[in-house]
């Protein structure tokens, strides 16, 4: 199916699709990297601490991701629908990608961690905030020939609230109150197929 005969996409967040929140922050904990703390109490993504890790153990870890019941679900309910599955976010594109390929979406966005001769460099594209987050996700709709009025974003990360406010359709999956306010709808389960009913006008 080309993407000309599609009529929307949908934004998820890593976090919504595994039942680790952060998988960035996991990823580097189970690795062995440092971490820098935020303001936020987060941890800033710095390509640096990856100099000289194996691709290959980041991919082994990555495996011991967990889906979220119902993830795959509703990938398919979106392809079925004419919308597509697209996982937006500001962690690492390997992650990203990973996710795409296990969970049935369509691509990724990303921050770029560079990889050459089956190591990561430490070098790779400067971490986004909130608005370059959004930036990203309205290039990629735009990629797809889509405006983001023809697009959905399910999602509980506080990055993604300037998103919410240019797509037509902002899910709070749960979601912390800051989320939740900037949202059209709001769905609290352990099963990400709850959010298929707020997704149905997109695919009207």
């Amino acid at each position: 199916m080309s993407i000309s005969s599609h009529v929307g996409a949908v934004f998820f967040s890593a976090g919504v699709l595994i039942e680790e929140s952060n998988p960035s922050c996991l990823m580097e904990r189970r690795l062995g990297l440092r971490t820098a703390p935020e303001e936020d109490g987060g941890t800033r993504l710095d390509a640096s601490r990856w100099a000289g890790v194996p691709t290959r153990a980041l991919c082994s870890e990555l495996g011991t991701l967990r889906p979220l019941p119902g993830v795959r679900e509703t990938a398919a309910w979106c392809w079925e629908h004419r919308l597509l599955p697209v996982i937006a976010t500001a962690e690492w594109a390997p992650i990203g990608a990973y996710l795409a390929e296990l969970l049935g979406f369509h691509s990724y966005t990303g921050t770029a961690l560079e990889a050459r001769g089956g190591h990561f460099t430490g070098r790779g594209t400067a971490a986004v905030g909130a608005a370059g987050h959004c930036e990203m996700a309205v290039r990629r709709a735009a990629d797809l020939g889509l405006r983001p009025e023809d697009c959905a974003v399910v999602s509980a990360d506080g990055t993604d609230a300037p998103l919410f406010d240019v797509v037509g359709c902002g899910v709070a999956f749960n979601a912390p109150p800051e989320v939740r306010c900037r949202s059209t709808a709001t769905v609290d389960d352990e099963d990400l197929r709850a959010v298929i009913p707020a997704l149905e006008r997109m695919a009207a």
